[in-house]
């Protein structure tokens, strides 16, 4: 099938009338993201079935609880008004399960729109092995609830019909008693985890496997960073067509004639105009722009989504965290959800939007297994880093510091890409090592002048990639010429990423001195004077630099 709908020719495995079915129960109704699921499938008009199998409890919690009313089929019927169909039967009536069942297929098969469909069910057994529900289910309940039981309506049904007697049931005991067990001896029997394989596909590329950077074309003209990750993410587009561009007011222009938004600090800007129906805004929630991410990259897409800035993304932490980055690894590498997470990160604009816009939250990151973070520092290494992140089949978060969107550099040749997990020393020097990424490097910089002027030299390490495959080799080998190692960061003191690194050194390199400057321990503050006593300033960093080469 050729999926053209997004204006994508895109070969997928999916038939024309393909329906997403998705099985919650009644306790998940009160779970936000599933207001989210059904709110996005709603807007879109989705072929989505949302199967509701309510079983009156949510372990002990009792389905009035969980939902106003106790009816989950009234609480979704105001969005039948917006093309959704919502239905609700018996299900342990199997001529009215498979009745409902074929009329939610039909609707969305026919592109109508979802379905959410409510169907009443039994819970015979505890919800696990260590609850007991008879401590909080009356015997009347229970003893109903025996009286439902599916599997006997439809022997009943089934004997009622003439299809069914005494010895075609035991018969039909007996072989799934034996289908059963032949499957309890095959789980048995089947070989246990190998250890050395347990750190395979966690990500899509080994660690240790790392390539070196071709160099970049120094004679580029110079651009800005916001404008050189546009050009490459236009580049991208125009190279693989599987590339679709959306999230919070990417977009450039409902009307036509008007210049358009293109995001709020432009990265985006005439991408939407250049491709119509691979550039679009998505709602204002996170969770929805991850999890459809998730969705649309199973599917054979390439999604290259933007959450507005790095302190939006909590909302979407299930779907990160729990969802995508753990897909490749449990499934042996089976399937996989790359995308690229676009979030301009950090502070350095004066205190502007403070605790709710200038977090660097890197080290929060970095403990997640299964994703992939970088953070470049200038404008030619945005484009070959994003060029990189498109073509990585990983999950991607790509961390752009705001206060660097407007610092010029060389735009790279084509062919230029700076590889996952690869450092570079940005200025030489034999006296102390600063290792730095994203706002932290031309700070460094800064503070390696000052200490040249009295006689020390600093080598520069920009990290670039902040996740568990940085370039430890090449810090280590600065760190062992230079004996001494300053880590100088955004992110708090307590859990920044710069812990890691020092770790590292300490651990490796024994006798030689560690250091790190970062974050005041609270949240970015308002104000020049505010974001300036919080975050770290280039006199801190030639200080501690300046007295680790003293001691």
């Amino acid at each position: 099938m050729r999926a053209t709908k997004l204006g994508v020719p895109l070969d997928t495995p999916w038939v024309e009338d393909s329906v997403v079915y998705v099985s919650i129960g009644d306790g998940a109704t009160a779970e936000g993201e599933v207001e989210e699921a059904i709110r996005e499938a709603v807007r879109t008009s989705a072929p989505v079935i949302f199967l509701i199998e309510d079983d009156r409890y949510a372990i002990s919690v009792p389905v009035t609880w969980n939902i106003p009313g106790g009816d989950a089929a009234a609480l979704y019927r105001h969005y039948e008004q917006f093309g959704a169909l919502v239905l609700q039967c018996d299900g342990t009536d199997p001529v009215a399960a498979d009745a409902a069942a074929y009329q939610a297929v039909s609707y969305a098969r026919a592109r109508n729109g979802p379905v959410i469909l409510h169907a009443l069910v039994t819970r015979h057994m505890s919800h696990s092995s260590t609850d007991t529900q008879d401590q909080y289910r009356t015997p009347e309940e229970l003893a109903d609830e025996a009286a439902r039981d599916p599997l006997l309506r439809l022997s009943k049904l089934l004997r009622d019909a003439g299809v069914l007697d005494d010895e075609s049931e035991k018969s039909l005991d007996v072989g799934a008693a034996k289908l059963v067990s032949e499957a309890a001896v095959r789980a048995v029997d089947a070989p246990r985890p190998d250890p050395d394989r347990l750190l395979v596909d966690v990500t899509a590329c080994d660690f240790n496997d790392r390539k070196r950077e071709n160099a970049p074309d120094a004679t580029g003209e110079p651009v800005e960073m916001r404008y050189a990750l546009n050009r490459a993410l236009k580049e991208a587009m125009e190279a693989d067509e599987r590339i679709v561009v959306y999230g919070e007011d990417v977009a450039d222009a409902q009307f036509p004639g008007l210049p358009g938004k293109g995001g709020v600090f432009h990265v985006t800007r005439g991408l939407q105009f250049s491709f119509p129906n691979r550039v679009w805004n998505s709602a204002l929630a996170e969770a929805t722009i991850i999890g459809t991410a998730i969705g649309h990259s199973l599917a054979g897409l390439l999604p290259v989504v933007e959450v507005q800035f790095r302190d939006y993304l909590h909302p979407a932490w299930q779907q990160l965290v729990d969802e995508a980055a753990t897909m490749r690894w449990r499934s042996n590498g089976d399937w996989t959800c790359p995308m690229v997470i676009r979030m301009a990160y950090g502070g350095y604009l004066g205190g502007a939007g403070a605790l709710w816009h200038s977090e660097s939250g890197v080290g929060m990151l970095s403990g997640i297994a299964g994703i992939r973070i970088v953070c470049p520092s200038n404008a030619t290494d945005a484009a070959g880093l994003l060029r990189t992140a498109v073509e990585s089949d990983d999950i991607v978060l790509f961390l752009e510091p705001k206060a660097l969107y407007a610092r010029k550099a060389p735009y790279p040749a084509d062919a230029y890409r700076v590889p996952l997990g690869v450092a570079t020393v940005k200025r030489p020097g034999a006296d102390v090592t600063i290792v730095g990424w994203g706002n932290l490097v031309p700070r460094a910089l800064q503070a390696a002048q000052i200490l040249s002027k009295e006689g020390i030299e600093a080598e520069v390490v920009d990290l670039r990639t902040v996740d568990a495959g940085w370039d430890v080799p090449t810090v280590l080998s600065s760190v062992d010429k230079t004996g001494s190692l300053l880590v100088a960061e955004e992110d708090r003191y307590s859990g920044g990423f710069g812990a890691t690194v020092a770790a590292r050194a300490s651990e490796e390199l024994p006798g030689v001195l560690v250091a790190r400057i970062a974050a005041k321990d609270c949240r970015v503050a308002y104000g020049p004077e505010g974001e300036r006593t919080v975050l770290p300033q280039i006199d801190e960093i030639v200080r501690r630099a300046r007295r680790l080469v003293e001691e």
